[in-house]
């Protein structure tokens, strides 16, 4: 096992967990990450959106981002959609920066929007799912749940869309209509994001379970018990799930066999997405490291020390593991090593 740290770095990541009394608080400023055609675009703690292209080390644009930064932002067909404290979500151009429409809902934004079908769909804290016109920016529908559905992404598959909610239940909402298909009622609230795998639906809650639901009926197929409450998104790789709880631990279960396959302690809350590369996967908790993970054996292949808390998963380029530092730059590390390579200190 490899060991390493950053000085003076520091990282802070999206949140994308409850906030709860077991639950760390949020930072006043998440960074978010993502990158797309050797652009990175991300977010600082000053409340700045940044274009990077990595190849070259040069700023494309920046611009203030409205609001503290709480989700991902998501790029597709040269557009960049966020969403922001201030309730709305925006639309910018991905050359430029400049701003193509935005959104207005009545609450914040903590989960990254999911763009399919020429729409952008979306959670808010107001407890609503939208579903936005890339074009116009037009409202074709929305759907209201009975408390803040502001942490968990929506999921589409085929015409429907899934998101949780803290009213305890995973809806499943038509993508064209908005009209309801089926819900199913959890023991606790929903604040993770469900995936969906070989017609399967996933989703923990707050009950401390796991819950394996046909996709198109919502058809409850089996439950297995966790221990500890999961905040995070779960990742599918090669029939395996894999979720963070709020015990520290990132688990690995065989969805075969409904077994675990493996559990890894961290030294505090995981409530991250998963990056697959290879054999590894890697993460962020609590504890103010990242880590490198065998997918296979769950052993650590590296822990790189930060200093502190993160709340998102880091994003991949040419064999290197991005993160945003507290400081607003851009750290990126050996993928295999953990060893810091690469490093971008945004312009003032």
């Amino acid at each position: 096992m490899k060991a390493g740290k950053w000085l003076p770095w520091g990282i802070v990541m999206l949140l994308i967990a409850a906030c709860s009394s077991t639950t760390p608080e949020p930072a006043e400023h998440a960074l978010s990450l993502v990158i797309s055609d050797g652009v990175a675009f991300f977010s600082t703690r000053e409340g700045r959106h940044l274009a990077v292209d990595i190849s070259t080390g040069r700023q494309k644009w920046g611009r203030d981002a409205n609001g503290n930064l709480h989700t991902f932002s998501t790029v597709v067909d040269g557009s960049v959609y966020y969403g922001s404290s201030d309730g709305h979500m925006y639309a910018l151009d991905s050359e430029t920066g400049q701003e193509r429409w935005n959104y207005g809902t009545g609450g914040s934004m903590w989960s990254a929007p999911t763009i399919d079908g020429g729409v952008v769909f979306f959670t808010s804290d107001d407890g609503s799912l939208y579903a936005i016109d890339v074009e116009t920016g037009q409202k074709r529908w929305s759907y209201k749940s009975n408390d803040s559905a502001r942490f968990s992404r929506p999921v589409v598959y085929k015409d429907l869309v899934y998101f949780g909610s803290y009213d305890q239940n995973l809806y499943a909402v038509n993508a064209f209509s908005g009209e309801r298909e089926w819900l199913f009622k959890t023991g606790g609230p929903i604040a993770a994001t469900p995936v969906v795998s070989g017609g399967i639906i996933y989703v923990a809650s707050e009950d401390e379970r796991l819950y394996a639901l046909e996709a198109e009926t919502g058809h409850e197929l089996w439950r297995l018990s966790l221990e500890g409450f999961a905040h995070s998104a779960s990742g599918v790789e090669n029939g395996v799930l894999y979720l963070g709880t709020g015990d520290g631990y990132v688990r690995a279960v065989e969805l075969a066999t409904r077994k675990e396959k493996w559990k890894f302690k961290t030294g505090h809350a995981v409530h991250t997405f998963y990056l697959f590369h290879e054999s590894a996967v890697y993460f962020g908790s609590h504890d103010g490291h990242v880590y490198g993970v065998d997918v296979g054996t769950g052993d650590q292949i590296w822990r790189v020390e930060a200093g502190v808390e993160f709340n998102s998963s880091p994003a991949m380029a040419d064999g290197l593991v991005y993160f945003v530092s507290i400081e607003g730059g851009l750290i990126g590390l050996n993928a295999t090593t953990g060893q810091q390579m690469w490093a971008f200190t945004p312009i003032p």
